[in-house]
């Protein structure tokens, strides 16, 4: 994934999306970050990332009208 090897600068990437309106390529994004940061070893700058991608993915949900799958993604914060 585009700039994984920093999932900070990912999760400003899925903001840009979502103020241009490409809801979709950040909603995959942002599951994609979010499932890997979940699944790796982590400290505490990427669980601030973590926490970050699970609040886009939520708010790019909730945008698309996905409410059932947005709160099973907030559940996960």
């Amino acid at each position: 994934m585009f700039g994984m090897d920093d999932p900070a600068k990912v999760v400003v990437q899925i903001r840009s999306y979502i103020e241009e309106g490409r809801y979709e390529i950040a909603e995959v994004m942002a599951q994609e970050l979010s499932t890997h940061l979940l699944h790796s070893k982590r400290d505490i700058h990427l669980d601030t990332v973590l926490v970050s991608a699970l609040r886009e993915w939520v708010r790019v949900l909730h945008l698309r009208g996905q409410y059932s799958e947005a709160n099973s993604a907030a559940r996960r914060l």
